[in-house]
């Protein structure tokens, strides 16, 4: 059982066609699925934009659809934003901004994705340097290496991962200086709170990729439009991708579909 829609981990090497070559090598019968008995009617017809033949199921709630400014998502409380809801977001950095900001506020919240938390503290440690300064550069140095040799290649989702990656802890760095916490150790330890994967019963920050399988009951699209698609899709079948995952992070919600605009820029972004 699988959707070809739903294939997103392309740039770890999974086959996009995948289901098509077991099909044709194994001359097996297709039964196609496509009544969906997690969406509501509202939020199904949102995704036809990306896969026209899903289908709400005839017991479907109509659910919502809505927009909402970040000024109107800041005034929420966690009387709302519980353990019934998530903030998905195409990319890593946004959602680790966010989750800074939700703590200032005593809103709970977990980052998914443990596996990410420990690449990105392989990153920090990937040097023998001894101050948060000194990092910095030769994370600037790294980026700007490694995202020209990326592109060259047409690795563009390895490209990608890398900005992202560096943007992240670009943003925890921020936040411990903020709580005056400058050292490699404090940076560290901020890695293994916001990432750790025994809470429950909390707000979730997820990207779209490591939100693949589950649902929430009001979903938050962060940035859709300035994250999704990626300005690193350039190859077919990485644009094929792009849309899945939009349709993947359409179809997490159960009741509420709500497309968060990007928070405003800081001064000298």
């Amino acid at each position: 059982v699988g959707d070809p829609h739903q294939a997103i981990y392309g740039f770890t090497g999974a086959d996009n066609d995948a289901l098509q070559q077991i099909q044709k090598d194994f001359g097996a019968k297709s039964m196609p699925l496509s009544v969906s008995y997690r969406c509501p009617k509202n939020v199904v017809k949102f995704a036809q934009q990306w896969v026209n033949h899903i289908e709400a199921a005839a017991t479907a709630i109509d659910g919502t659809v809505s927009e909402m400014e970040f000024s109107e998502f800041e005034k929420l409380t966690k009387e709302t934003l519980n353990g019934h809801a998530a903030v998905l977001c195409r990319n890593t950095a946004p959602l680790i901004d966010l989750a800074f900001s939700l703590i200032r506020k005593r809103i709970p919240c977990k980052v998914e994705g443990r596996e990410i938390g420990e690449q990105l503290k392989n990153l920090v440690r990937r040097w023998k340097v001894k101050t948060v300064e000194k990092l910095r550069d030769r994370l600037e140095k790294y980026k700007a290496r490694e995202t020209q040799k990326a592109l060259a290649k047409k690795q563009e989702g390895r490209a990608q991962q890398i900005e992202d990656m560096v943007e992240t802890i670009f943003v925890i760095i921020d936040q411990c200086a903020v709580e005056g916490n400058n050292t490699l150790e404090a940076l560290v330890s901020f890695i293994d709170g916001l990432f750790a994967d025994d809470i429950k019963g909390i707000l979730v920050l997820s990207t779209i990729h490591k939100s693949k399988g589950r649902e929430w009951k009001n979903v938050y699209w962060l940035d859709r439009q300035g994250t999704c698609p990626s300005k690193y899709a350039r190859q077919a079948w990485q644009k094929e991708q792009e849309t899945n995952l939009m349709y993947v992070a359409a179809t997490r919600a159960m009741v509420n579909l709500i497309d968060l605009e990007a928070p405003p820029k800081k001064k000298g972004e």
